[in-house]
């Protein structure tokens, strides 16, 4: 399936598939202004991208997307992103929000945007089961970052930059559950003049129980780099042995 050009209000896709027969959906915006997309995919070996056969060719989006979401359940999935938006107000964002909801094992999702108009970014990220895999790098004027996660073998990477690092305000809220002993890494890198990571106040996209804020059982790697004028890192966390926590400030 292909779309392109779209100059609609909203688009909402929704394929089923099993281990015998995988999904592909080719998704590319060129121009022009949507509402909203949806993309829900059950089963296995699906993908999402700009030609529905690689990861490594990401579903591009260049115009005005108020709000994508993305839901894969099941396992084997890929889904990858690369969206450019257009011009924009504050009130008027032309990215305004992204939901992604990964449930099953052996996910792999990638999410880059570059949106240097002002407006802010809301990323919504609900992702449960083993060995799940997410890359999210946000160049925006402003982005918050909601994460629930509940699962093993995780390997979470999430990057808020932006072209004037001085100027742009970040903010991750999370809760990330580590169930099980598999190795796990999970990597946050924010620059900008006022960044805050809270670990431990969840949102609201995936209704997990997990309430630990950073609950890491067995062998886990967390990275934290926080680079603005003002920087706060708060969390509440248990780390088993064979875990570590790195935060840096500068």
């Amino acid at each position: 399936m292909t779309l392109s050009k779209i100059l609609a209000t909203s688009a909402v896709i929704g394929l089923m598939g099993s281990a015998a027969f995988a999904n592909e959906i080719n998704f590319s915006q060129s121009a022009g202004s949507i509402g909203k997309v949806k993309f829900t995919q059950t089963g296995a070996a699906n993908m999402i991208s700009s030609n529905g056969t690689s990861a490594t060719a990401p579903a591009t989006v260049i115009g005005s997307l108020a709000t994508l979401k993305m839901e894969q359940l099941g396992s084997g999935n890929r889904s990858s992103f690369a969206i450019t938006p257009g011009a924009g107000t504050e009130l008027a964002p032309v990215l305004g929000n992204v939901a992604l909801m990964l449930k099953g094992s052996n996910n792999t999702s990638s999410l880059t945007v570059s949106q240097a108009a002002t407006g802010t970014l809301a990323f919504a990220m609900g992702v449960e089961g083993g060995s799940n895999s997410v890359t999210a790098n946000i160049t925006a004027n402003a982005s918050v970052v909601n994460i629930e996660s509940s699962g093993d073998g995780i390997a979470y990477t999430i990057g808020q930059t932006g072209a004037a690092d001085n100027t742009n305000d970040h903010s991750i809220t999370a809760n990330v559950l580590k169930s099980g002993t598999s190795a796990a890494t999970v990597g946050m890198n924010q620059s900008g003049a006022d960044n805050t990571i809270l670990m431990g106040a969840p949102s609201a996209y995936a209704a997990f129980t997990g309430t630990g804020g950073l609950t890491l059982n067995g062998a886990a790697t967390v990275s934290i780099t926080q680079s603005a004028a003002l920087a706060s890192y708060t969390a509440t966390q248990t780390v088993a042995d064979g875990g570590s926590i790195t935060v840096v400030q500068n």
